[in-house]
């Protein structure tokens, strides 16, 4: 079983079926590794670990990830490249990171396109994967399932933000993906893209 196989078939799912044949002969087991940006502590590494956790529960300990939180092998932008070289096996970008691999990518994360959360998860279970996952495999990457890390904010220390011309003006960061930056300057801010790790 080599690792796109697993991943391909879904991780934790399939890790048992997958994992029969190393069980069966007393294989070392086959080892993951998962860098992402998130410290210790945040939601996403201890999603990762529970993920982890479960995979090696179903698999028998046949499947073991290896997790490489807060950028220790690079930000997300290495992170993709490494996936992509198979360097690393696991990663969490976001889809506006992935765009850089295939311009569709940038389409889930315009700003103000859904109207409500509901909207945003059946959107980006249904459709969006069902759309992304062939474009992402064309790339190089298999897309497990969207990760929630809530929704993007304009926050600042000038003016509340109750309509878009309150956005003109004002100074504001983004993340290095162009959907955003282009957004934000339509609506007259004047935008500094620095991504998160850099912060």
């Amino acid at each position: 079983m080599d690792r796109r196989t697993l991943l391909k078939a879904g991780a934790g799912g399939a890790a048992l079926g997958l994992a029969a044949p190393y069980l069966a002969r007393g294989a070392a087991p086959l080892t993951l590794r998962w860098a992402h940006f998130a410290q210790e502590d945040h939601p996403a590494n201890i999603a990762a670990k529970q993920f982890a956790s479960r995979v090696a529960e179903r698999s028998g300990g046949a499947v073991k990830i290896n997790i490489f939180p807060n950028n220790v092998l690079g930000g997300p932008p290495e992170q993709a490249q490494q996936i992509k070289l198979g360097t690393i096996d696991m990663g969490l970008p976001t889809q506006g990171q992935l765009d850089k691999y295939d311009r569709a990518f940038a389409a889930v994360m315009l700003p103000f396109i859904f109207d409500n959360p509901q909207l945003v998860f059946r959107v980006l279970d249904g459709p969006a994967m069902e759309w992304l996952a062939p474009l992402a495999e064309r790339q190089g990457f298999i897309l497990l399932r969207n990760w929630d890390y809530g929704f993007r904010n304009v926050t600042n220390s000038v003016r509340p933000i109750n309509a878009p011309d309150d956005v003109k003006g004002l100074k504001l960061r983004t993340p290095p993906e162009l959907q955003i930056q282009a957004s934000m300057e339509a609506l007259g801010a004047v935008v500094q893209a620095i991504a998160f790790p850099e912060l």
